[in-house]
């Protein structure tokens, strides 16, 4: 048992060089070192100094995984001694120095997620229309989301008459409980599933897994195969993908993936997360039903559904989570209530919205380096208070020893 004021050291892993004091009377596992300071040492100065010491300890860790910092090493250490009036009054400017540099901290980190909280609140304000409210009154003239709508439905019925696409499945009607709040005149409420393109498979999943053997099929090279590993809000990684030969892509062509297509994860701790394909991509396809690609343009944008449909995580993942593993099917995507603006105000909407992006984001970096710079800070006192910069007084004088 640990007594209290024992300054502990971790040893192993992703936490080895972390130091920390008890207080209270506490046990441990063999992965922590425990250091009972004698008289001639506080416990507050040696936290500090090994605190000061962590990068030097961890250089010193064997071990290539992970980090494997020995008691002897520990044991060996040379810790400065000063006198016991001037090791109070470094960890009295030390304690006040930390005060005042997590405060600062603090506020700093309130004010990163503020910032953020403000791309949230216009994302919100894209999609119930008080983001384009004066462009509204000045831009009245426009084709109605109503009669874009019908519009499209009308091209669908003439093309599957001519034969040139698929019939699509008759989606319920949106019903009035399923509509959360009420849209600006030009725009209307309809369910996912109409808004996609006047084309076959407009919303797609992938294939079943049984299609691709992921053994044999997967290769170096050829034609990408997008894994929900591939999908993240707002942004295609374009990275870990896997790959399969032409003649294979070309018996899952219904499954493909273009540029400017939206991908939405539906299986998963990702339910919900939606991104863009982008424009320099050249073309893949869907590796299995973990992922939807929907296709618009026609009187939706794709920035504009993006922004929805992240907007909405929370409630994809409520949803999905009425199963044991979070799953979405394709019925409850396309019959998910979705508002639809005039295809000039989703424009004025993705324009404001990257505009506001890119300053936000030049506000989150001035703050990330402000925090950057405070943790430095904190670096720059611990080095100065133990190569005797932080308190020059005649008391000064040290000799080095073991503290325990």
């Amino acid at each position: 048992m640990f007594p209290v004021n024992t300054v502990l050291i971790a040893m192993y892993g992703a936490t080895a060089g972390e130091v920390g004091i008890l207080r209270c009377e506490a046990s441990t596992n063999q992965a922590v070192c425990g250091i009972f300071p004698n008289t001639k040492i506080l416990p507050e100065f040696l936290y500090y100094f090994f605190l000061n010491h962590k990068a030097a300890l961890v250089a010193q860790a064997a071990g290539n995984a992970q980090p494997n910092i020995s008691q002897q090493k520990i044991r060996n250490t040379e810790i400065p001694l000063p006198s016991i009036p001037e090791q109070k009054r470094i960890v009295a400017i030390l304690d006040q120095a930390f005060a005042d540099i997590e405060q600062a901290r603090a506020k700093t980190e309130q004010n990163l997620k503020n910032t953020r909280e403000l791309m949230n609140v216009a994302f919100n304000d894209a999609i119930t229309g008080k983001l384009t409210k004066v462009w509204r009154e000045a831009n009245q003239k426009v084709v109605t989301a109503s009669e874009l709508l019908k519009q499209l439905k009308a091209q669908k019925k003439d093309l599957v008459n001519e034969k040139k696409i698929s019939k699509e499945k008759v989606l319920p009607e949106l019903s009035k409980e399923k509509v959360s709040y009420d849209l600006p005149e030009s725009w209307v409420w309809c369910s996912l599933g109409e808004i996609g393109n006047a084309t076959n498979y407009p919303f797609v999943d992938g294939p079943f897994g049984s299609s691709i053997n992921t053994k044999t099929d997967y290769l170096e090279d050829g034609v990408p195969v997008l894994r929900m590993v591939n999908v993240k809000p707002f942004v295609f990684k374009n990275y870990n993908l896997k790959y399969v030969a032409e003649d294979k892509y070309q018996q899952f062509t219904r499954h493909n993936v273009l540029p400017g297509d939206v991908l939405f994860s539906k299986v998963g701790a990702g339910t919900g997360e939606s991104c863009v394909v982008p424009e320099d991509f050249s073309y893949g396809m869907l590796s299995t039903t973990g992922i939807t690609r929907i296709r618009v343009g026609q009187i939706v944008l794709n920035q504009y559904l993006c922004c929805f449909l992240n907007l909405n995580i929370k409630k994809f993942m409520v949803l999905a989570s009425k199963a044991a593993q979070p799953f979405l099917n394709m019925t409850q995507i396309k019959t998910f209530p979705f508002p639809l603006p005039p295809i000039e105000e989703q424009s004025e909407i993705v324009i404001i919205l990257e505009r506001l992006s890119v300053e936000i984001q030049q506000v989150e970096a001035i703050y990330q380096q402000k925090i950057l710079a405070l943790d430095e800070l904190k670096k720059s006192i611990l080095k100065k208070a133990f190569s005797g910069e932080l308190t020059k007084t005649p008391d000064n004088e040290t000799s080095k020893g073991a503290a325990a």
